[in-house]
């Protein structure tokens, strides 16, 4: 069985790492310590990674005992991110851009496969990909890789009721998860 965790993201421009920790005692809750953490950076520039990625140790230092997790930064490589995701106990998929999330996992075969018996937790962007659809506030439906069936709005609002109930009534009679910023849902597949 593989337990996804779908996050609805944080406010612009702040660090992705400052989700509060349910998110993360969640994840650790469902694995062996210590706890191999893969973090996934599809959904932005690669050019961001490795200073995003010093952020994230920094702040997680602050918030976990160091002896029970090790973060690993993913690959840019298909190939190589694909040994990182089996030797990881949980993948996190940081949010960003749907686009560059959607272009850089289609790039990986057989990702349900490689994620079957993980945990595997996507914020914002990171969820989206994972949904069968999905809507952001700039864009129409969309549709993410299918790794969960359902439809997701992440940064959930009000103002997206419209959005929602559109959304609900399209394609496949599938749930649909309106997660607002801080929150998130599990779903075990």
């Amino acid at each position: 069985m593989t337990t996804y965790i779908l996050h609805g993201g944080v406010p612009k421009g702040q660090t992705q790492f400052l989700i509060e920790m349910s998110f993360w005692e969640e994840i650790m809750k469902r694995v062996s310590k210590p706890t191999r953490i893969l973090c996934v950076y599809s959904a932005i520039d690669p050019d961001r990674w490795e200073a995003e990625f010093k952020s994230e140790q920094e702040l997680m230092a602050v918030r976990m005992q160091p002896d029970t997790y090790k973060l690993e930064l993913g690959s840019l490589y298909p190939s190589q991110l694909a040994e990182q995701i089996k030797r990881a106990d949980a993948i996190y998929i940081r949010g960003g851009n749907n686009e560059l999330a959607i272009s850089s996992l289609t790039k990986m075969s057989n990702l349900e496969k490689l994620f079957e018996g993980k945990v595997v937790a996507g914020s914002s962007a990171g969820a989206h990909v994972l949904s069968r659809y999905f809507r952001s506030r700039q864009k129409e439906i969309q549709q993410g890789l299918g790794l969960i069936q359902c439809k997701t709005i992440m940064h959930y609002s009000d103002e997206l009721k419209v959005q929602a109930e559109g959304l609900r009534g399209y394609g496949e009679d599938v749930p649909l998860y309106t997660l607002r910023e801080g929150e998130y849902v599990v779903i075990e597949v």
